[in-house]
């Protein structure tokens, strides 16, 4: 039986209201990953998302990217440049990942997705990286494709990353004006790009919590680039054990 991967989802303005969306190269990943994918509604209600959770047989969670993160949810005043924030699927994916830790749900972080873990574990973000990291490098170049390799980062051998890619380095897409600051002290960093910035993070302690999260985005890169595939495919593997 195919572990079933839950997807978090994102609000969406459309001619008749709001929907709760996902793109589909993160259905698509999970799919050939041989996972089956779920969306997840982003409700501020605990117990509903623990009974969806527990209805739809659910053994692994990806937390997509998307809008901003409250800076007051990381105790700072929201600055001049952070923008589309949606605090209900702040309060909603706080609630998921409570339940994914505590259920000892295998999680992966995509992007927006690294990000929250860092603040749900008491880390802090930089709000907008081009006026708070010197000399940063270009993190969210205007009009590229989503499928272009845009900067390179540097893998630590000791994390989950270096046996995917079996290189210290390697090229990756970015779509993302906040990164880590300081990171939370459960979690270590085990990729950066050349300016310093974390890019790359996992649990301290695999075996209890399997949290991992990449700050780019793997979805738009793994048909063309089967190594970001293996991101999906690990978080299945994970999943398939608690099935």
């Amino acid at each position: 039986m195919k572990p079933v991967i839950g997807l978090t989802t994102w609000g969406e303005k459309i001619a008749n209201g709001e929907q709760a969306s996902i793109h589909y190269d993160y259905v698509n990943s999970v799919e050939r990953a041989d996972g089956i994918p779920v969306p997840i509604p982003y409700v501020d209600d605990e117990e509903f998302l623990l009974e969806y959770i527990t209805s739809t047989n659910m053994s692994g969670i990806i937390f997509t990217g998307g809008a901003d993160i409250f800076p007051p949810l990381y105790g700072e005043d929201t600055g001049l440049y952070v923008n589309t924030i949606d605090t209900l699927r702040d309060s909603s994916e706080m609630k998921l990942f409570k339940i994914a830790i505590k259920n000892k749900i295998p999680i992966l972080g995509i992007c927006r997705g690294l990000q929250f873990f860092n603040v749900a574990l008491g880390g802090t973000l930089y709000q907008h990286i081009d006026a708070q990291v010197k000399d940063a490098i270009g993190h969210h170049p205007i009009g590229l494709p989503r499928g272009v390799l845009s900067h390179e980062i540097i893998i630590e051998k000791s994390g989950i990353l270096y046996p995917i890619f079996n290189n210290t380095k390697t090229g990756v897409n970015s779509f993302h004006h906040q990164g880590i600051k300081k990171l939370a002290t459960e979690l270590v960093a085990i990729a950066r790009s050349n300016d310093g910035l974390i890019e790359a993070i996992q649990s301290k302690d695999m075996d209890k919590n399997f949290i991992f999260g990449v700050q780019w985005h793997p979805e738009n890169l793994s048909l063309k680039y089967k190594e970001f595939l293996e991101l999906f495919k690990l978080l299945v593997k994970k999943a398939a054990a608690k099935v």
